[in-house]
């Protein structure tokens, strides 16, 4: 009898470990950008200590196949990396919120745009619009001319191309104004300067602590809190909108520069929700 308690208290704790030994992976379908919507076949899975890499036909967007390594997420200056392999020498810049996940190569190329398959509404579906600001930055950078203009704020496809505000002084009073294409229900926000090759350049160089939204349609503004971190923000508008305007009023000030930098600002396109036979949103249940 005591053995039989033995081995069935050895099972019930094997249950409990393996149930509870790790959370389980995520998964990312890739978004196609050009055409809105998510490739489910070519999916990337994120486990605790793995990585399954999808390799796919870029123009027809077919799986052709998949590699899997060790991985692990570390944060080098403020800017978290994917690193992975044998010795954990390659690594991507990883940028994501729930439902959603972006990474670069080192160089700050685009590697891999997905979304979660469980939450479709989770698209990343951003709309063109038109960019200007109260000033931005030109400098000379390796012998080049470099400007860091408003439009950078709708450029997601590649790193190290922010809208910094001119004058060596921090952004305070600092205005974007976006005027969409198409109406938008929320904004996808990314602070600082982001690079993969000198991820310090992003303590070093100031960064949005809060900023006042105002929609140019209605004159009505609202003031948002932003972490200092470049991962995902998805901010909730107050109302649908084609034109808005953001203002800095606060920074977290960079240990070398006082210029402040915005990765990029983008616009998420609004679809009518389908009203049921009552009325009510049937994605949401608000009448």
């Amino acid at each position: 009898m005591q053995k039989m308690i033995t081995v069935l208290l050895l099972l019930i704790s094997a249950y409990t470990t393996i149930s509870g030994q790790a959370p389980e992976a995520e998964e990312y379908c890739l978004f196609n950008s050009e055409k809105g919507y998510c490739e489910y076949d070519v999916r990337l899975i994120l486990g605790e200590d793995y990585i399954v890499i999808p390799d796919y036909n870029r123009s027809t967007y077919e799986l052709t196949g998949t590699r899997r390594y060790p991985c692990r997420i570390v944060t080098e200056d403020s800017i978290p990396f994917l690193l992975y392999g044998e010795h954990m020498k390659d690594g991507f810049v990883v940028l994501r919120n729930h439902g959603y996940i972006l990474l670069y190569e080192k160089d700050g190329r685009l590697f891999f745009e997905g979304a979660d398959p469980e939450t479709p509404e989770e698209t990343f579906d951003m709309v063109g619009a038109d960019y200007s600001a109260t000033s931005f930055l030109e400098e000379a950078v390796g012998g080049r001319h470099v400007s860091y203009i408003p439009e950078n704020c709708g450029i997601y496809g590649f790193l190290e191309q922010p809208w910094v505000n001119a004058g060596n002084r921090y952004g305070t009073g600092e205005k974007l104004t976006v005027i969409f294409e198409k109406p938008v229900y929320r904004l996808c926000f990314s602070n600082g300067y982001v690079s993969g090759l000198k991820p310090d350049l992003y303590a070093a160089n100031s960064r949005v602590k809060k900023i006042s939204i105002e929609d140019l349609e209605t004159h009505e503004r609202k003031a948002f809190d932003i972490e200092d971190t470049p991962d995902i923000r998805m901010i909730r508008l107050p109302r649908v909108t084609t034109s808005l305007a953001i203002t800095i009023l606060e920074v977290y000030e960079g240990t070398r520069y006082k210029d402040t930098c915005i990765n990029f600002v983008l616009g998420e396109r609004y679809e009518a929700p389908y009203l049921g036979p009552q009325g009510c949103d049937v994605t949401t249940g608000e009448e």
